[in-house]
Formats: structure tokens, C-alpha cells, sequence
């Protein structure tokens, strides 16, 4: 159908097509945009209307007036377009030549075809009120009945029209029109809507993504095929004057076409091919073009075309129509049979549960302490449980005195004898129901006795106990439950409070509404809030914004989408961050992230959290539960190994491993020729004289004097500077953005001198000096190139007195330059 009632809900397809104008700040562009479009099909249709002819002989602008009318939704753009169709059909009849009482006759014969398929397509809609008047919405043709429907709006308003220039005909004088030209008008305004406004409901479902697609799609290769004959096909029936009737070779392609692809691309090929049709007929080719050139036969050409034309659109419409039919049965089934599927596997897995619930049943009583005796109506034995059967005397005793052994007796708890009708089996077979009652069996291993508590019932006459009428005896021995009940409670008081203090994580539950349901003692303990404080609260007063920052932005919505917006507010930002991690469950069944938690006090907790979605019955989610543990001491262990890892365990400084990523990182620009890559640095510095120190003094003088060599050095350098320890007493120093001989002339001089100054270890004074090669990276050079560099200008330094800097020089890898001897800082290299 392509109308629908107003008393029925709009669907998706319909809010699209209010895109044509919807909103009221669109109203005027609506109306300037439908009054422009309608006006360039009219002025079309007349250049193409025949010399001598008042009638044009294509109008699609009948398509254009009935999407621009059943497209409005208030009673004031009903009016408005009510009053500016007619007024732009009779600016382009008078533009183009019409006389002024005819362009009006045209006109108000547009506006009646519009109001005609608006009223017409309302009264076809299900559930349609009395109302002569309310504005319908169009939707796509997706059933033979929507096409129905559409035929039958098309002809009552195409024939609303006929009538209407007939009469203005009447009214002006003038002669009545001929049967051929009524007809044309009604082929005409038909095929127009039967081709225009199917597309426009397909091109809304486009834009709202609510098209289906075939189930069975065709791969590009057919496609590709189907184009080239198609093309071929039209270009052999209408591209030249043949007068042949080649038409029924297209006739294949379209309905491959409406079998195998979208509505969408069906009615463009309907479009397509009118438009190829009507204009090689009107240019005197194809199949339908006629032998003879007189204007009538033209006009009976054209006919002809566009009569083809509707019924190829009709059956390319109702094939795609049966074909969706088809497909949605397809999904139906599928569906159907998807979720039978299902119901067998739920139902298998419920069956399988409850054959291992009665297999664990029965090996639960078969494994605890607790007796089950049957008997029948005359007190024999019918089955008992494995405990039962390794206690012979107390699930004979259970019975009653005709099964009791010869060295068990039965007494009440205070000690005194149990009469025979007192016996909880013998009461049952009465019809008495005994709850619990403690009794004392004594025997020679027992003297005391044992406490049992029995409970016994009578079994349902026509009951499956071997014989009807008989009773259930269930027993335990309670001996220590009754002698150790203060123990007993003290234990277990004991157990929950060990159980609560050992709790390590916190179990949080909420609804599908974000509001917390559950919030054990573990989740108490590590949050500070108790369970009454927090429970019927929203789950995001836990939660920090910046944990879901990115996630909030990302989706759009918490976002400002302008300079003109607010910023968002946390409680936003969390809640936005929130929903997507449900979404995420959703999808999944479960999401883990790393996260902070916020306590009572405001602190934060990193925690490593676990939500599971709760599903219902019907598979539904129902609620949310977060499993969440404290990973602060694993955070700190691991910060605690990655700076180990990276870093000099003496000197606190980095290792050598660290080094070699700083020089990558900032190395890698240069190789990749970034413009404006920094100049990078590296200085090598190596003791002299610490050998004599560590052998005369002792290895812990040497590491203290190490220690505070290396404070020495991290203070004579730049905060962006990297100061680590290689090995024993070589040091480097990563400088960025300077070169090898800025370093040399400023940073190495200092460290130069801050080594030289004696070094006073347990009151003892020691002296030392360095050689420092200095080398940065030229030509794109490695972290090994670098290096080695460097390395060949310290031993160059070494070589050169020691107690000075060499600079490397910028040419070949082997090169070095002059050095700055010590004491004389500030002196470049040469």
C-alpha cells in the first residue's frame, strides 16, 4: 500500500519520506523546492507535447503533485500546497504558450488528480477513519495489494483529471476531446505515478536503511552480464527506425531483474527504460515507432510506448512484490525454525539438567549422614539409602518394634521408655504426619544412646512404594547438633565473619536500569558505602568520568557538537560510557575492562571488572552483575617490575635497555625523513681511575662512589635529558634536539667537571676523572651506528689523555674530531 491512515503508527520508512518536509522550519524550503521541481516537469512535458496539440502526450508532473500533496503533514501545508500545485502547473502552461483559460482548466485538472489520490489511497488504507480529510504519508509498494492499491489511486485520479478538462473543455466552448487523446491523458498520468512514486518510497527506504535485500543476491558477474544485454536489448529494439517488434526482448531482463534485486534497483530500471522508450518513440525509433509520419500515428506511437511501458512497470513491481513475499516467508521460516532450534537445544539442556539434578540427588543422599527408609502398609521394609544401609540397627529402630534388633531400644530424649504407639512409623501408618521428633536409641556401642531426629509420612494410597499405604521415614543423627548447639552457633558466627574478612572481590548487581540490586560485604569493604546506603541507586555513583571519557565521546551524543553547546557534565559522561559497555554485554555476554571505582570518600580503586549479563526466561537481559577485584598491589608489583626492567638497580638511573627505546623513539623520525626531526645526541662517558678505587677501598666505596657520580651527572643535564648507567663505570647521556657539538661545547664540559670534583666516601676522599665521546645521529643513522659512534670518540678520548671530550665527527661512521681537554669547558670541538 502507499498510504497509511493516520490512526496507524508511522513506521520508519514514513519518518524518511517526511525528509520531503517535515519539520515546520522546512516548511518553505519544502514548498520552494516541490514548486521548482514540479514546474521543471511541466516545462519538460510541453517542449515535448506535438505541434498543434494542447495536450501534452508525457506529464510527470502527476507523480511530482501526488508526492508533494500526501507528503504534507499539518492542515496549513495541506492548504499551501493545495494552492501553489495549480498556481505552478498554470505558470508553466502560460510560460510555454498555453492560452491563460486552458492553463487554468490544467491547472485545476492537477490539483483535483492530487486531491483524488490523496482521498483515494486514505480510503484504501486499513484502519481508515470516516473523515473525508486527513494527510496520509506514502510508503514503499512492498505487497501485490500496495501495487493494487497504487494502480487503482493512479487511474481514479488520472481519470479525476480527464473529467475535469472535459468539463473546463465544456465550459470554454470548446469542442469535446477525442477518445485518443482521453486516453492518452489517462496512460500518461498513470504510467507516471505507476513509475515515479513506487521509487520515491524505495528511495526513503534507502535513506533510513530499512530496505531488505533479496535472500538469494546474484554475484557482480551476472550482473555485470545482465547490464551489457540490457544495454544491448534496447539498443536493437529502440535505437534505430525499424517499425520491428523487438519490445518483447527486454521483457526477460526486467524480470530477472525484479527476481533477483532490490525494489530500489527495479524501479530505477522501470525509470530508466521509460525515459529510453518514450523518448526514442518521440524521436521517430524503436519498436514502437510508426511507418507512416503523421501526427497521429506519432500520438498512437506514444501511447503504444507508454501502455508498454505500464505494464512492464506493473510486472516488474508485482514480480518483485511475490519475490520479497517469497523471501520474508524464507525469513520466516528461517527464523521460525532458528528458534525451534533453540526450544529443542534449551529443552535438551533442560532435560540434561534435570537428569544430572536427580543423579546428583540421589548421589547426595546416598553421601550424607541422613537415613530414608520405605516401608509398606505392614511395616516391611521397602528400599533405604545408602547411609541407612550401612546403619542396620538405627534404620531398623526407625520402624517401629517388630523390626527393632534384639540389642537396640528406643527412648524418649529425657531417657524414659518410648511406648510402642509413640513410634514414629506407627503413628504414620495411623495417619499421623511426625515433623522432627527426637528420640534416644541406645545400644552396646552407644550406651548413652544417640539423638535421632525423625520425621515420618504416609505415603498416598496408589503410591510407588512397592505397596500402597505405606509410610517415608527420613532420620539423622543430631547427637552432636543437640550436645554442641552453642559450639555449634559460635562456629558458624565464626565462619561468616572469616568468610566476610577474607572476601577479596565485590559483587555489585543491577537492573537493566543501571539501579543497583545487589552489593555484597566485599564490595562494602573496598567502597566504604553499605549495602542499605547504596542499593535502588544508579550504579554511575560508583563510577569516575574519566574512566569513560573516550568511550562517551566517541558515541556522539554526550559530546558538543558545536562552539555554541555545553560541555558535558560527568554524571553524562558516565552514564553515555555506561550504556556503551552495556551495549558491549549485550552483544557478548560479557565485558572486562580495568577501571577505577570510587569509594565514599571520594579515593579512587583500580579494579579489574567483569560484567556478565542476566538473561530471563526468554533469553532477555534482565540485569547486570559486576565482578570486580582490587588491582592496586598488581598495578604497583607490575610498575614496580617495569621500572626494575628499565632502570640500573644500583644507581637508580635506566639501563641499557631503556636507553636503546629512548634513542629509537626519537631516532625513528629522522630515519623516516619527517620534516623537522630534532637533532639527537649521544654522550659516552667512562671513569678513570675507578678501578684503583674499587680494589683499594672495596666494591661498597665503589658503588657509593657510582650512586653519587650518578646524581652528579642526572644534575648537570637538562630535564629532557636521559642519564643512564651501560655497565659498571661507563655512563650515557641521550641529549635531544642538539647536536654532537652544542653537547660538546656545553652539557659533556659539565659533566666533565662534575666528575672531577673529589667524592668523599665514609670521610674519605676519592678522586676520578672521564673520557666522554660525544656523537649525534647524521644521515638517518641506527641506535647501533650511534652507538658505535660515540663508543670510537670515547676511547679516542681515552687514547687522548683521558679526562677530556672527543665530538665524532659528522662524516663516515669511523671519523672523530678534535676533544675539549678537561678543565676547559665551554671550548668546542674541532
Amino acid at each position: 500500500m502507499i498510504f497509511r491512515s493516520p490512526g496507524t503508527p508511522p513506521s520508519s520508512t514514513t519518518g524518511a519520506l517526511a525528509l520531503l518536509g517535515a519539520p515546520p522550519v522546512r516548511a518553505v524550503g519544502q514548498a520552494v523546492g516541490m514548486s521548482a521541481l514540479l514546474l521543471a516537469t511541466v516545462l519538460l512535458a510541453r517542449v515535448l507535447r506535438p505541434e498543434g496539440s494542447s495536450l501534452t502526450l508525457v506529464w510527470p508532473a502527476a507523480a511530482v503533485e501526488v508526492v508533494w500533496l500526501v507528503t504534507a503533514r499539518s492542515r496549513a501545508r495541506v492548504v499551501a500546497a493545495c494552492a501553489l500545485i495549480p498556481a505552478t502547473v498554470a505558470a508553466g502552461n502560460l510560460v510555454t504558450g498555453a492560452p491563460p483559460d486552458l492553463a487554468v482548466v490544467f491547472a485545476l485538472a492537477n490539483l483535483a488528480q492530487a486531491v483524488v489520490a490523496c482521498r483515494v489511497g486514505r480510503l484504501l488504507a486499513p484502519g481508515a477513519g470516516r473523515g473525508w480529510w486527513a494527510s496520509p504519508a506514502v510508503r514503499p509498494v512492498r505487497t501485490p495489494r500496495d501495487l493494487r492499491d497504487l494502480l487503482v489511486v493512479a487511474l481514479a485520479s488520472s481519470a479525476a483529471a480527464a473529467v475535469v478538462i472535459e468539463a473546463g473543455r465544456a465550459a470554454l466552448g470548446l469542442s469535446a476531446g477525442e477518445p485518443l487523446a482521453l486516453v492518452s491523458l489517462l496512460v500518461r498520468n498513470t504510467t507516471s505515478i505507476v513509475v515515479l512514486v513506487p521509487l520515491v518510497g524505495c528511495v526513503a527506504e534507502r535513506l533510513t536503511g530499512t530496505r531488505t535485500r533479496p535472500v538469494q543476491d546474484v554475484g557482480w558477474r551476472q550482473r555485470a552480464l545482465v547490464a551489457v544485454l540490457a544495454v544491448t536489448a534496447y539498443a536493437a529494439a529502440f535505437g534505430w527506425t525499424s517499425g520491428l517488434p523487438l519490445a518483447f526482448v527486454v521483457l526477460p531482463l526486467h524480470a530477472w531483474s525484479a527476481m533477483t534485486r532490490s525494489r530500489l534497483v527495479v524501479t530505477v530500471g522501470n525509470l530508466v527504460a521509460t525515459v529510453v522508450v518514450v523518448a526514442a518513440t518521440t524521436s521517430g525509433r524503436g519498436a514502437f515507432s510508426a511507418v507512416e509520419a503523421a501526427p497521429a500515428a506519432a500520438d498512437l506511437d506514444l501511447l503504444v510506448a507508454q501502455l508498454f511501458m505500464l505494464f512492464l512497470s506493473c510486472s516488474s513491481l508485482l514480480l518483485a512484490t511475490h519475490r520479497d513475499a517469497r523471501d520474508e516467508l524464507v525469513r520466516s521460516t528461517q527464523a521460525a525454525l532458528a528458534a525451534t532450534r533453540r526450544a529443542e537445544e534449551r529443552a535438551q539442556e533442560e532435560a540434561d539438567r534435570a537428569q544430572q539434578q536427580a543423579d546428583l540427588l540421589r548421589t547426595v543422599l546416598d553421601t550424607v549422614s541422613d537415613g530414608l527408609t520405605v516401608v509398606d502398609a505392614e511395616g516391611a521394609l521397602v528400599l533405604r539409602n545408602a547411609w541407612a544401609g550401612r546403619q542396620p540397627a538405627v534404620a531398623e529402630a526407625g520402624t517401629g518394634q517388630a523390626l527393632w534388633p534384639t540389642d537396640a531400644t528406643l527412648h524418649r530424649v529425657d531417657g524414659s521408655p518410648l511406648p510402642h504407639e509413640e513410634v514414629p512409623v506407627v503413628r504414620a501408618l495411623r495417619g499421623q504426619d511426625v515433623e522432627a521428633q527426637d528420640l534416644r536409641m541406645r545400644t552396646p556401642e552407644h550406651p548413652e544412646g544417640l539423638v535421632l531426629s525423625v520425621s515420618a509420612r504416609r505415603l498416598p494410597a496408589g503410591g510407588e512404594a512397592g505397596r500402597s499405604g505405606g509410610v517415608v521415614v527420613a532420620y539423622r543423627d543430631v547427637t552432636a547438633e543437640r550436645t554442641a548447639t552453642e559450639q555449634i552457633t559460635r562456629t558458624r558466627d565464626l565462619l561468616d565473619a572469616v568468610l566476610a574478612s577474607a572476601t577479596r572481590q565485590s559483587v555489585i548487581a543491577t537492573d537493566v536500569e543501571g539501579l543497583i540490586t545487589l552489593f555484597n560485604v566485599g564490595a562494602e569493604q573496598m567502597l566504604g558505602w553499605s549495602a542499605a546506603e547504596v542499593v535502588g541507586t544508579d550504579v554511575s555513583l560508583l563510577h569516575h568520568p574519566a574512566d569513560f571519557a573516550g568511550s562517551a565521546g566517541s558515541a556522539g551524543s554526550a559530546a558538543p557538537s558545536g562552539p555554541g553547546d555545553a560541555a558535558p557534565s560527568a554524571t553524562d559522561v558516565v552514564h553515555e560510557g555506561l550504556v556503551a559497555m552495556a551495549e558491549v554485554v549485550r552483544a557478548e555476554g560479557h565485558c572486562t575492562r580495568q577501571l577505577s571505582y570510587r569509594r565514599r570518600d571520594g579515593a579512587l580503586v583500580p579494579v579489574e571488572l567483569t560484567v556478565t549479563a542476566m538473561r530471563d526466561g526468554e533469553g532477555g537481559v534482565s540485569g547486570f552483575v559486576g565482578i570486580a577485584s582490587d588491582i592496586g598491589e598488581r598495578l604497583a608489583t607490575q610498575r614496580q617490575l617495569e621500572h626494575q626492567a628499565t632502570h640500573d638497580a644500583l644507581t637508580g638511573l635506566a639501563n641499557r635497555r631503556l636507553l636503546v627505546q629512548r634513542l629509537r623513539s626519537l631516532l625513528e623520525p629522522a630515519r623516516q625523513a619527517e620534516p623537522g626531526a630534532a637533532p639527537v645526541a649521544l654522550v659516552l662517558l667512562d671513569l678513570d681511575g675507578f678501578k684503583a678505587v674499587n680494589d683499594s677501598a672495596g666494591h661498597e666505596v665503589g658503588d657509593d662512589l657510582l650512586c653519587q657520580v650518578a646524581q652528579r651527572l642526572r644534575a648537570s643535564v637538562r630535564p629532557r635529558d636521559l642519564v643512564a648507567r651501560l655497565g659498571g663505570d661507563e655512563f650515557a647521556v641521550v641529549c635531544s634536539g642538539s647536536s654532537s657539538e652544542d653537547v660538546g661545547a656545553t652539557i659533556a664540559p659539565r659533566l666533565l667537571m662534575a666528575v672531577a670534583h673529589p667524592v668523599v666516601v665514609d670521610g674519605r676522599a676519592f678522586s676520578v676523572g672521564a673520557s666522554i665521546g660525544v656523537a649525534d645521529a647524521r644521515g638517518g643513522a641506527s641506535v647501533d651506528e650511534l652507538l658505535r659512534r660515540a663508543d670510537r670518540a670515547m676511547y679516542a678520548a681515552k687514547r687522548g689523555g683521558k679526562n677530556r671530550v672527543q665530538v665524532a665527527a659528522g662524516g663516515p661512521p669511523g671519523e672523530v674530531s678534535g676533544g675539549v681537554p678537561g678543565g676547559v669547558p665551554g671550548q668546542a670541538a674541532v
